[in-house]
């Protein structure tokens, strides 16, 4: 039996191929909010942490400011590697 390539033979193919590189798109992004929400939950548990000491206002205030920077560069980093 001779395969005989039929006009719509290239359209399944690109059809199946475009869908599995849409599939492969959204597992990257839903993997990349899953990472933002990881990321946001362990720093939320740090500050959290954090708080329960008594300290002055400025000082709570720069805590926090370092929080959100490694947590800026933490983020970046990561949706760089993914």
């Amino acid at each position: 039996m001779k395969y005989v390539k039929h006009f719509g033979t290239w359209g399944y193919i690109l059809h199946r191929l475009s869908g599995l590189a849409l599939t492969g798109y959204i597992l990257i992004h839903i993997y990349l909010v899953f990472v933002a929400l990881g990321l946001y939950h362990g720093l939320s548990g740090v500050w959290a942490v954090i708080r329960d000491y008594n300290m002055p206002v400025l000082m709570s205030k720069m805590i926090l400011a370092l929080i959100l920077i490694v947590g800026l560069f933490l983020g970046i980093l990561g949706f760089i590697w993914s």
